[in-house]
């Protein structure tokens, strides 16, 4: 589970009593590809004193670790025949938490577009009856989506571009609300800028901070 370091962790840490760390893209392998053979020994060091709870492909997947036991664990959007490996859902003490690693969508009339929207549809409807029967609940995981202006250093050129289509925008607020989930970096900064987390290789991005907010935590309203 650890090998995600080679691409990012998301984290989520609540109260003392609590500490849950959810992985995207769990690559283990290829982290030891890339030379990263020292998440080897630190990855059974943490699985010594860590709950692990993984879903993966080869080059992908979903994780979640904690220090307390993991229950009642779904793998998958339950009625949603899909082969890809995109979410975990499991409880820790009282707190259910969901992993997702929600996909790209290449270009707007692709079948990978259309992927995503019946993907995303699906999670929606699980999601309704998940918060129906766990009033404390985390959404976290790369949502490949920048939700509004401020999760977006150039907007303006990127309305057009998947991971701002106005579908995916609708998409992203109607799960949104003050019943139901929220976003826990507006919640504390509303009007502030990103922070961003996923940046293009291409014209020194990184350095200029001209980047996505693409990985998200939301909570329902009692945790955020």
């Amino acid at each position: 589970g650890a090998g995600a370091a080679a691409d990012r962790f998301v984290v989520y840490v609540g109260p003392s009593e609590y500490f849950r760390l959810a992985s995207l893209k769990v690559q283990l392998e290829r982290a030891v590809d890339m030379g990263w053979n020292w998440l080897l020994p630190v990855s059974t060091i943490l699985l010594k004193v860590m709950n692990l709870l993984y879903l993966a492909l080869r080059n992908y997947g979903v994780a979640i670790l904690a220090r307390h036991e993991i229950t009642d664990v779904c793998r998958d959007i339950p009625g949603f025949d899909d082969p890809q490996k995109r979410v975990i859902a499991a409880t820790i003490k009282d707190i259910r938490v969901i992993c997702g690693y929600f996909p790209n969508g290449q270009a707007p009339g692709s079948d990978k577009f259309e992927y995503k929207m019946q993907w995303l549809r699906g999670l929606r409807d699980w999601l309704r009856e998940e918060l129906a029967a766990h009033p404390r609940l985390v959404l976290m995981g790369d949502f490949n989506i920048a939700h509004t202006r401020h999760d977006l250093r150039n907007w303006r050129t990127n309305q057009r571009s998947v991971g701002f289509l106005p579908a995916e925008r609708e998409w992203f607020a109607a799960i949104l609300g003050p019943r139901t989930l929220v976003d826990v970096v507006r919640r504390l900064h509303p009007e502030t800028d990103g922070p961003y987390s996923w940046w293009s290789w291409m014209g020194n991005a990184f350095n200029n901070d001209v980047g996505w907010r693409i990985d998200y935590h939301l909570a329902t309203p009692g945790l955020a």
